[in-house]
């Protein structure tokens, strides 16, 4: 920067120089004075040759005043990412409680109860369904009240992209039981799947200053849709409009698994 601006500097100090000049041999009208100072300039860059570097400064306020990201931005990226990664963490756990209760036989003798097998699914669901929401409304009140972290910006979006994501989760987790046998599997590949979805959905750091193969795979895993969410709520101020897309696509992921792991589920 400073080499472009000394460039730029000597470009200007040689064309007023040469208005300098012509000053000394004729006498120029405003307009003349004008037209021939920035030809010199012209002429005068050109020959110092094209600056290296090209600086663009750029306002962009929507609303209200934005806050200042320069200070709080380790907020606001480690909010939304302790949000999803322990998210992860929570619902997808589902697995192991699944395939302990399918090894101990709890699952078989639930189906000696008048209640349909969907019905006895369903619970299995909804119950880390609703503890996921539980610990969400936890990290999301932290961050807003201990944190300075503006998550109220648009409610209505927030609790769209909160229940996606929560239930494209915790449907991971469900499919998840039905590709181990043992608890010990279903621990690991829970705890290998949330830290991997986790890391490469920018939950530990901005997936901004990753490498592009590695941002493109977070476009594949609900936790790079569910941050791009969260983070466009958090800066943006993001309502329902500009936030459709990442929740159509958390939805989209738990229709997707859902629906693979309550064709592959079985109760023993």
């Amino acid at each position: 920067i400073r080499s472009a601006v000394a460039r730029a500097g000597l470009a200007a100090q040689n064309a007023g120089i040469a208005l300098l000049l012509a000053d000394e041999v004729t006498t120029l009208s405003s307009a003349e004075r004008a037209a021939w100072l920035a030809e010199a300039e012209r002429q005068a860059q050109a020959a110092v040759g094209a600056l290296p570097v090209k600086v663009v400064n750029e306002v962009a306020v929507e609303g209200e005043a934005m806050p200042d990201v320069s200070t709080m931005a380790g907020n606001f990226q480690s909010s939304p990412g302790s949000l999803v990664n322990f998210g992860l963490v929570t619902l997808l756990a589902v697995a192991i409680f699944l395939v302990e209760e399918r090894t101990n036989g709890t699952l078989r003798r639930l189906l000696a109860s008048p209640v349909q097998p969907v019905v006895i699914l369903l619970g299995k669901i909804m119950g880390p369904f609703a503890l996921g929401l539980l610990q969400t409304a936890l990290l999301v009140a932290a961050g807003q009240w201990f944190f300075g972290v503006p998550w109220g910006r648009s409610p209505l979006a927030l609790a769209l992209l909160v229940v996606a994501f929560n239930l494209s989760a915790v449907a991971l987790g469900i499919l998840i039981s039905t590709l181990v046998r043992t608890t010990q599997q279903a621990t690991a590949v829970m705890l290998t799947v949330s830290m991997s979805m986790a890391a490469l959905g920018g939950a530990w750091w901005p997936s901004e200053i990753t490498p592009p193969a590695m941002q493109a795979a977070g476009k594949l895993l609900p936790s790079g849709w569910a941050m791009e969410g969260f983070k466009a709520v958090i800066l943006r101020g993001a309502g329902v409009d500009e936030i459709w897309l990442p929740v159509t696509v958390l939805f989209g992921f738990a229709a997707l698994f859902l629906a693979l792991g309550t064709w592959r589920f079985r109760f023993e």
